[in-house]
């Protein structure tokens, strides 16, 4: 799982000493990770130029032990590091840590292993190559990998802030008169519409809002399972709209049904030899000249089947063109990492048949590939130099 460190979508907070110029946010999508709305531009002049950003708080690492951003360099980018002589970047966390730190002639993302820090309380990069550089910044999470959860939240993420962004107030099932907080059902001031039971709903109104499990429908009136926000009402409203929400959800193979819903399913991974696993790599390259040494690990293609279900053909046609979109960017970020997401095959259509099924479903498989780090890291120090001094004694004569 991951933690945001910063979003790196603001200037705000920012500094900056020497020449450097923060020169704004881009917002082109090429060049943001992890759907934010944009990501930083740094303009570096001369050597020992730098940004930098003090946290509100210390943030804690927690037993993360990685540290994830995006970068692209418009003239400092390489394709390979095999020096600490190579940077022209470093970056640090606090705590006295520094690392070099590596820039692409690509929008790529760039991962520290940070196993000896503890907290992080600023992020400052400094040009230490003294050529003048454009550097674009963008969305720096912590993480521990732990797959396949963090491929299923990182669909999840996709799926839900775009199902928000478009449909999140659009299915009105009704209103309610009064509310108090604590009240363990609501009743629809007139027939309400769209809601079942299993359906997850939204009460909103008077500056708050919340989320409900329907657990019976009697009529008018609702009640509410454990889930979300619980069996009984937070707040207390006055004519709060109900509106009927279709999440995102995984890991449902122990828990209550929600109806509708886009469930992700899919936990048994497939070896994929694109790369040999006996090759060498290099990361975290740190200001003393150390770096780790490790193979390159493994990458598995993880089988997917989204599954979109609703007693609703129209919220299922809504739901369905959601998980299409994001299908077909062919893009999820996965603890700040850029993953291809693809579909494996044509959708399948569950219609309801009497006595199998009755509630209509569409169904995509589609996959995920990832590098996953199994091989241990070995630490490595720059080598010191050592000075010999020899006598030699020449005889005549002698050969």
């Amino acid at each position: 799982m991951f933690t945001v460190i910063d979003n790196l979508a603001t200037t705000t907070g920012w500094t900056v000493g020497g020449s450097a110029v923060i020169s704004g946010v881009c917002t082109w999508p090429d060049f943001i990770a992890g759907g934010q709305a944009g990501s930083l531009i740094f303009q570096f002049v001369v050597a020992n130029d730098y940004v930098k950003k003090t946290l509100t708080a210390p943030v804690t690492l927690s037993g993360n032990n990685r540290i994830t951003l995006s970068l692209w360099s418009q003239n400092l980018g390489l394709e390979q590091y095999s020096a600490y002589t190579d940077f022209s970047y470093k970056i640090e966390f606090g705590s006295g840590k520094e690392y070099y730190l590596p820039v692409h002639e690509q929008f790529t993302d760039v991962t520290f292993d940070v196993s000896d820090l503890t907290t992080i309380e600023y992020i400052k990069i400094t040009n230490i190559s003294g050529t003048p550089d454009y550097l674009l910044a963008s969305y720096c999470v912590m993480s521990l990998d732990e797959f396949p959860l963090d491929i299923f939240n990182a669909v999840k993420t996709s799926i839900s802030a775009l199902m928000v962004s478009k449909y999140d107030s659009s299915y009105l099932a009704g209103t309610v008169a009064s509310i108090a907080a604590g009240d363990k059902s609501i009743t629809f001031t007139t027939d309400q519409s769209w809601i079942n039971r299993y359906a997850k709903i939204k009460i909103t109104g008077g500056g708050h809002t919340e989320y409900h499990h329907i657990e019976t429908v009697s009529g008018r009136k609702v009640t509410f399972t454990s889930y979300y926000d619980g069996v009984s009402a937070l707040y207390a409203y006055t004519n709060a709209s109900i509106y009927l929400i279709a999440p995102c959800e995984f890991g449902k193979y122990e828990s209550e049904i929600v109806i509708p819903s886009i469930t992700v399913w899919g936990l048994a991974p497939e070896n994929n030899n694109i790369e040999s696993d006996i090759q060498t790599v290099y990361d975290t390259w740190k200001a003393d000249g150390s770096a780790n040494e490790s193979m390159i690990g493994k990458w598995y293609k993880y089988n997917l089947l989204i599954d979109c279900e609703s007693e609703s053909v129209e919220l299922l046609t809504t739901m369905s063109s959601v998980v299409k979109s994001i299908i077909g960017r062919h893009v999820i970020w996965v603890n700040g990492k850029k993953c291809r997401l693809d579909m494996e095959s044509a959708p399948t259509i569950s219609e309801p048949v009497e006595f199998i099924a009755n509630i209509p479903k569409i169904q995509y498989n589609c996959s995920v590939m990832v590098n996953e780090e199994i091989y241990d890291k070995t630490r490595w120090h720059k080598a010191a130099a050592a000075t010999i001094t020899a006598n030699i004694t020449t005889v005549l004569g002698r050969e």
